[in-house]
């Protein structure tokens, strides 16, 4: 009977998980490489109002956006999935499948959401800004999880503490996120106050509520 519960939960190879690491990494290096500027710009964006506006304007130029948020949600999923949440020292699959698959359809549906609201009030190009707010952290967060998530799997530290101090420093972006948004909510005209109270409470507040549950309970 043991037998046949173990075999339900597929392990990963401890080599995959330093294949995947690579590949992350190599990729955080071929965009560093080649888009550099952007890189910087988009860094900075979520810091400074100033570097955001640049950036949305030249956002078709710099072309790095596509790239980013693919990284934060494979990163973000490891993290999640890690075995030390289980008290295991076991990788399981079909736990990071399930939390790459929950995160992918989650920002999917935020990004059609946003759009189709858009649409809706006929303001398509004021909601392309909100967009570009929404997942501007998203992108840069994975940047800065991916030496958390290294820290964690290969450093001689409490892995849990690491893991901890990454969630951490993910929830101060998200405070600084929310704060961009209440600035352009009471700084900008064009932006409806009410709007963006419901997009905080139900794409921001929300999630965050259930993945303190999720992890506490």
């Amino acid at each position: 009977m043991s037998d046949l519960i173990a075999s339900s939960h597929i392990v990963i190879n401890n080599e995959w998980i330093f294949i995947t690491c690579v590949l992350l990494f190599s990729a955080i290096a071929f965009l560093r490489v080649h888009f550099g500027r952007g890189l910087r710009l988009i860094s900075q964006a979520v810091f400074t109002q100033r570097h955001a506006n640049q950036f949305l304007r030249e956002t078709n130029n710099l072309n790095i956006s596509p790239y980013l948020l693919p990284i934060f949600v494979v990163v973000f999923s490891f993290m999640m999935s890690h075995p030390v949440w289980q008290e295991s020292a076991l990788w399981s699959l079909n736990l990071l499948f399930k939390s790459i698959l929950v995160i992918t359809i989650f920002l999917a549906a935020k990004y059609l959401i946003i759009k189709w609201v858009g649409h809706l009030f006929q303001q398509v190009y004021l909601f392309e800004e909100v967009v570009f707010h929404s997942f501007l952290f998203e992108k840069v967060s994975g940047l800065f999880l991916f030496p958390i998530l290294i820290l964690s799997i290969y450093s001689s530290f409490n892995s849990q503490v690491i893991l901890q101090i990454g969630f951490a420093a993910l929830f101060l972006l998200l405070l600084f996120k929310w704060g961009r948004f209440v600035y352009l909510a009471f700084f900008k005209r064009s932006f409806s106050k009410t709007h963006l109270f419901v997009y905080l409470c139900t794409f921001e507040i929300l999630p965050l509520v259930v993945l303190i549950k999720h992890f506490l309970l």
